[in-house]
């Protein structure tokens, strides 16, 4: 895994520098982030990569960011639910059975990872060997969540 911290400080060098396009990425993990690291570093554009795992929303998050200097209204629990299990399904079909669970495990760790007993049901989820108890147990996990939370935590929007 990745250690350290981005050092934004040498792409604004680079930019100051060089008359060439720039793309900044790395620790960005919120909207927020993202817009000081555009203006620290006067970069071109910024790539998104561990910031968006189990967040597909991040992007809307962002655009809306930009646009407007707020972020949007977080997704509702049942909004992310069918965005969730959407995904693991076309997961399934698209890998099949055995490679289709092995690859969904890390997605839904990254999916439930915030959320409350999100461990314990990961821990359970990965246990599992065949597509239909996966997405079962995911989709009665996610139903559970509902006496819980109304809305999905994203991370981000604290403070």
């Amino acid at each position: 895994m990745y250690k350290g911290e981005a050092r934004y400080e040498l792409i604004a060098e680079t930019k100051c520098r060089l008359n060439i396009p720039a793309w900044v990425n790395g620790d960005i993990t919120s909207p927020q982030k993202a817009a000081a690291v555009l203006k620290q570093t006067a970069a071109d554009g910024i790539m998104i990569g561990r910031g968006a795992q189990g967040r597909p929303w991040f992007f809307r998050d962002l655009k809306h960011y930009a646009e407007h200097g707020v972020l949007p209204p977080a997704l509702s629990l049942a909004e992310c639910r069918a965005a969730i299990l959407n995904h693991i399904r076309a997961m399934h079909a698209f890998y099949g059975e055995t490679v289709g669970v092995r690859i969904a495990r890390k997605h839904i760790g990254w999916y439930i990872g915030e959320m409350p007993d999100g461990e314990q049901a990961r821990r359970e989820i990965n246990r599992l060997d065949n597509a239909a108890a996966q997405y079962d147990t995911l989709a009665g996990y996610l139903e559970r969540l509902a006496g819980k939370t109304d809305r999905w935590a994203c991370g981000y929007r604290e403070g």
